[in-house]
């Protein structure tokens, strides 16, 4: 959720302003990449929620899209 608390993973509210763009990037685009090269906060996720966010195939357009998204939702745009 954005600004719904936590529910299946973290709330998304402000991650855009705590988060690292392109670890978002990353992140959102493959995350079971990062999860395979061990990458620290990526494995905390999965440990802190018991699950993996699937790999949907975004392309970086719609990363860029689903990023502003969450922060003109955050913003409450």
């Amino acid at each position: 959720s954005i600004g719904g608390g936590q529910i299946v993973g973290p709330d998304l509210k402000g991650v855009t302003a705590r988060r690292d763009g392109d670890w978002l990037t990353r992140f959102i685009g493959a995350p079971d990449q990062l999860i395979a090269q061990g990458d620290p906060l990526a494995t905390q996720l999965v440990e802190e929620y018991g699950t993996l966010m699937p790999n949907m195939g975004l392309s970086e357009e719609e990363i860029r899209d689903v990023l502003e998204y969450i922060k003109a939702q955050s913003e409450g745009e």
